[in-house]
């Protein structure tokens, strides 16, 4: 999947960026959803309104995508492995979309994909990010205080899933976070390699 240049410039990324932070938590109020309540989750709310799903898929999931991509471009990661990964989390975003509305009485097929979809897109969206936050940790300051923060983030869904369970806040906080963290590495932190330690005289 090969992105342009004219894409992957700062203002669209950034535009993408924002406007998926904004939607991407707004939407879960809309048509009176809680995203506290365990049934005010994306999925459901979007079942019989597909067609938000997929304007949330543009800006978030598009975001995501597109600044990931341009931070492995702004740092020098050349890896096609995680350029594969990143299609693949699209991929599964767009599984998750196609299997809206099924029956959860049983595990039929298209209840089976959804969720194989939705543990597919939360596992490769925070790889894409930590892999290579620590593929280039020695190269660049900060980088291993980043990728600790996107472990934390991905324990953190597992523990709020098994202590809390599901609900839209589960879903919310850990996508604006991983947000949040994009939008620092590509248009706050400046590139800074770590200096290379003086030999002994």
């Amino acid at each position: 999947m090969n992105v342009s240049r004219k894409l992957l410039s700062a203002p669209v990324c950034l535009a993408f960026l924002i406007v998926g932070i904004v939607f991407g938590n707004g939407m879960m109020f809309l048509f009176g959803n809680n995203p506290a309540h365990p049934l005010g989750t994306i999925s459901l709310l979007c079942e019989d309104r597909k067609y938000l799903f997929w304007i949330w898929a543009l800006f978030v999931v598009g975001g995501y995508y597109l600044n990931t991509l341009y931070a492995y471009r702004r740092y020098g990661e050349q890896s096609r492995a995680l350029r594969l990964l990143c299609v693949i989390a699209v991929l599964a975003a767009c599984g998750i979309g196609l299997s809206l509305k099924h029956d959860v009485t049983n595990w039929n097929p298209k209840r089976v994909v959804h969720w194989i979809s939705t543990g597919l897109y939360m596992a490769t969206l925070g790889l894409t990010l930590f892999l290579f936050l620590l593929k280039n940790a020695k190269r660049y300051e900060g980088f291993s205080a980043m990728a600790a923060a996107v472990a934390v983030i991905a324990a953190g869904i597992v523990l709020w899933l098994l202590l809390i369970g599901k609900s839209g806040l589960m879903e919310m906080v850990p996508n604006t976070l991983l947000e949040m963290l994009l939008l620092y590495l590509n248009f706050i932190r400046p590139v800074k390699p770590k200096q290379a330690k003086a030999s002994p005289a």
